[in-house]
């Protein structure tokens, strides 16, 4: 373990959370004489790349994003399992509950296998950082036994990312706020955000490739030019990332849900209309699943020059689903004129509580959205014939999941 000389009572404490390997430690945890065996699983029911393997495999040659038969053929031992992607979100939703209990309540979920956990409030109940180490690694093995985890401890989220995902499986690190710019001081400034093109452009034309050499710029300089991010980006690359652990709050609760998509300037293709409705459709649903609600009213509207044409529909049953929403865009559309000419399209949705859905802990919803939509991006095709996932996450008053967020997923 790697614990630089700190002390606690920082101002501000974050730890970052990275399980390496951890559907494989799941499936061998359930499956106990896949121990010590190369395994693989596949990222679709069609097999085609590796997405993910246990070490044993790994020490073979194989990799993540391999040809499942290059894999094969340069490791004629290997397994190859079938996700289980409702087991996989069940065990990190367990893992999170026993953090909550145990550790710290103030808990981020960024991805299937990442989280971030605010320690400023609780780190007065440990001795050391050893102490908050152990005591960590003992909840998560509480849940998941011999799990490969990367721990790093930092005085803000994107030193102690960057350390957990750069650091091996089993590794544990502090660094001290005061120590955190120089860690990032040789880092690419790339690693830490997508700075996006133009800001790329103009960092380059500043000669600024590493963290370090952004204290060339001003801050006020970066402000200037591209805003809060340019600014944000500063303070990241310095080891001064503002930013804190997000955690919901039932009064976020929309009431309306609104997508707006702007055309070009006069439209009058159908198709392109259908498809820009289509587009609002698919996110406002997204949004509907995301805080469990569902919607009753419809409001859809085509504006071109300050003029719109707008439509009000009650729905006959409270629904979230893609397709069904999609299916009064389509209605709306024949009843407009094709001859009028659009600019911009709206879509808003009134809502209400999903019935039979337990609505008293939005962390858990939220922290599920965010678990599900990763494991999609991962396991996405294979989500579709999960009939049971729902029954089998009920129990952590999760909002429903339906076959249309899993073959986004898989598309």
């Amino acid at each position: 373990m790697t614990v630089a000389k700190h002390r606690l009572y920082w101002s501000r404490m974050y730890a970052c959370l990275s399980f390496r390997d951890i559907f494989i430690g799941i499936e061998c945890l359930d499956y106990p004489q896949l121990l010590g065996q190369p395994l693989a699983i596949p990222e679709g029911l069609k097999p085609a790349k590796v997405s993910a393997l246990s070490a044993e495999a790994a020490a073979r040659g194989v990799h993540q994003g391999m040809n499942l038969l290059d894999a094969q053929r340069r490791c004629p031992q290997l397994q190859v399992l079938r996700a289980r992607p409702e087991r996989y979100a069940e065990m990190m939703l367990n893992i999170i509950a026993a953090l909550r209990m145990q550790i710290c309540t103030n808990i981020e979920v960024v991805a299937a296998d990442r989280l971030f956990l605010d320690l400023s409030r609780v780190q007065a109940h440990f001795s050391s950082a050893r102490e908050l180490f152990a005591r960590i690694h003992e909840v998560v093995a509480g849940v998941l036994a011999g799990c490969s985890l990367a721990l790093a401890i930092s005085g803000d989220k994107t030193t102690a990312k960057m350390i957990a995902c750069r650091g091996e499986a089993g590794t544990t690190t502090v660094i001290p706020p005061w120590h955190s710019a120089n860690y990032l001081r040789w880092l690419p400034i790339t690693d830490i955000t997508d700075s996006g093109t133009v800001m790329a452009s103009f960092l380059r034309r500043h000669d600024i490739e590493y963290c370090g050499q952004m204290r060339r710029i001003p801050v006020a300089d970066m402000r200037r030019q591209f805003g809060q991010s340019g600014k944000k980006l500063w303070l990241m690359s310095q080891g001064r990332d503002p930013a804190s652990v997000s955690m919901p709050s039932p009064s976020r609760l929309p009431v309306t849900v609104t997508e707006v998509k702007v055309l070009p300037p006069a439209t009058t293709a159908l198709a392109q209309i259908e498809s820009a409705l289509f587009q609002c459709t698919t996110r406002i649903s997204a949004k509907l699943r995301q805080h469990g609600l569902l919607a009753v009213k419809l409001r859809l509207a085509v504006e071109h020059k300050g003029q719109q044409n707008s439509r009000e529909i009650f729905l006959a049953k409270p629904d979230d689903e893609d397709h069904s929403l999609l299916a009064l865009c389509v209605q709306f559309l024949r009843e407009v004129s094709t001859e009028k000419r659009a600019s911009r399209v709206l879509v808003a949705a009134t809502t209400c509580l999903a019935e039979n859905e337990d609505h008293t802990d939005p962390f858990i919803r939220q922290a599920s959205f965010v678990i599900m939509n990763d494991l999609a991006q991962y396991f996405g095709d294979q989500m579709t014939s999960l009939v049971a996932l729902h029954q089998r996450l009920k129990p952590f008053g999760l909002a429903r999941w339906h076959s249309n967020l899993c073959r986004r997923g898989s598309s």
